[in-house]
């Protein structure tokens, strides 16, 4: 009789090219669609990979089992974050069918500050930056923790905290450039840290210290309730007409839904977690409200991205397929990481 050679599982990175051959397809048919799939896919994919930088650098300065405990799904979402920052050339190359102020240079805001500031250009380079210190932190503090002083640690969530104060009104904010808000640089930040817990929540072992995840979760969700309750009450008790409107094109039953949704798997279900001791004290139902944070805060980003524009049928395939893409890459980028980290180490070791 003879033997059966072994089959080597079928590499699923395939998947990727297939994905972005669709892509390049689609956006034959549609280009706008496409390409405002794609950078909303950048928007929800982010949260995760950069969540994961800010604990790690974070944990790096304050030690504790809670980053000893995570860092394997902390390691492996920031390791990703390269990946996920291509998914925004796109936007980046053709900003007129993205953002309307790039189209219509009408709709910018009258005042010196907006001409200077929402420019093409600009938008490219400060983006480019942002993603380029925060994609070279992650590799670093996910694959070379050994080299991560706390020197660097503390530099790196110094910088991150001056870009992402202006590449937040970039990506979001400026989608309706009359729409302002001082604190949504602040309320991103939580998001992503919320996100980075709830992947960690979703996808850790069951002897994970279940106690610190659920308080970092409940925390992470009270903070980004209060940052965008009170984002609202002062664009309420404003009354300004900008404001007013972009809150009622986010006011019709779909949009409703989405938010109080989100909510729920965002906020309601992480502080549920944290109260009740029976909740905690089950590893299944404490991935299940990782999962529900995760859905929450994508639920979440939809609603302040998707009003913007007229959702079509190849923005939405576009969400998916750029996913997808964006996860071969990332698959990609690990196994060469970690086969020059191998091959580093057994030279220094010769």
């Amino acid at each position: 009789m003879s033997a059966v050679a072994p089959t080597r599982p079928r590499d699923p990175r395939w998947l990727g090219l297939v994905a972005a051959g669709l892509l390049l397809a689609l956006a034959i048919i549609d280009t706008p669609g496409i390409l405002r799939g794609i950078f909303t896919a950048f928007l929800l994919l982010l949260p995760v990979p950069v969540g994961a930088l800010l604990l790690l650098l974070v944990h790096r300065l304050t030690g504790g089992e809670w980053g000893r405990a995570m860092r394997p799904a902390l390691a492996r979402a920031a390791h990703a974050l390269p990946a996920v920052a291509l998914l925004v050339l796109p936007a980046l190359l053709w900003p007129s069918l993205v953002f309307r102020w790039a189209a219509d240079p009408a709709s910018r805001p009258s005042t010196e500050l907006a001409r200077f500031y929402l420019t093409a250009p600009g938008l490219a380079l400060r983006s480019l930056v942002a993603l380029a210190l925060w994609s070279g932190f992650a590799l670093l503090a996910a694959a070379r923790p050994d080299r991560l002083t706390k020197g660097l640690a503390s530099l790196g969530l110094v910088l991150f905290g001056l870009t992402v104060s202006l590449v937040a009104v970039d990506w979001v904010l400026s989608l309706d450039p009359r729409f302002q808000s001082s604190a949504f640089a602040m309320s991103f930040t939580v998001a992503c840290l919320l996100s980075a817990t709830g992947f960690a929540m979703a996808t850790g072992r069951g002897d994970l210290p279940r106690d610190d995840m659920a308080k970092l979760a409940a925390a992470f969700a009270l903070g980004l309730f209060y940052l965008d309750l009170m984002q609202f009450l002062v664009a309420y008790d404003g009354n300004l007409p900008d404001k007013a409107a972009w809150y009622l094109r986010r006011a019709g039953p779909l949009a409703s839904v989405t938010l109080a949704l989100a909510f729920v798997g965002a906020v309601l279900l992480p502080f549920a977690l944290v109260l009740i001791s029976a909740w905690r004290a089950s590893p299944r139902l404490q991935r299940m409200v990782g999962w529900a944070v995760l859905v929450g805060i994508a639920l979440r980003t939809l609603w302040w991205t998707v009003p913007e524009w007229q959702g079509s049928v190849a923005f939405w395939l576009a969400l998916p397929l750029a996913a997808i893409a964006a996860a071969a890459l990332a698959a990609l980028f690990h196994e060469r990481s970690a086969f020059a980290l191998r091959a580093g180490r057994v030279i220094h070791g010769a």
